[in-house]
């Protein structure tokens, strides 16, 4: 018998992109896929669900490298408090005051 996961995702995808976040959610975990629906979630700014559910899916450390790898995203597309936030919220404050010593932000570092 064929897995019914491929369609899982697919249907995740589908429900993503109809703005239908929390089917699109129970798709994506259906399909052992919640990083994307980890990602989802932070790329429509919903932080709650999306701290909510990786901790409940994944161990601290996939959340750790999973937050870091998006933090690092939303520092190369210039969203910086977004990518502090995520860095902040696994626990790396120093990474997130390296990013603003990149950027010549040190009224930011400094608050950090």
């Amino acid at each position: 018998p064929e897995s019914p996961k491929p369609y899982h995702k697919q249907l995740a995808r589908h429900y993503e992109e109809s703005k239908q976040l929390e089917q699109a959610e129970k798709f994506y975990v259906a399909a052992q896929a919640t990083q994307l629906a980890v990602e989802m979630y932070t790329k429509n700014n919903l932080w709650e669900k999306a701290h909510k559910l990786a901790t409940s899916y994944m161990s601290e450390r996939e959340v750790g490298m999973l937050y870091i790898s998006q933090a690092q995203r939303m520092e190369a597309q210039g969203k910086l408090k977004e990518a502090e936030r995520l860095y902040l919220t696994v626990n790396e404050p120093d990474l997130a005051i390296n990013m603003y010593k990149k950027q010549r932000k040190y009224d930011a570092m400094v608050r950090l």
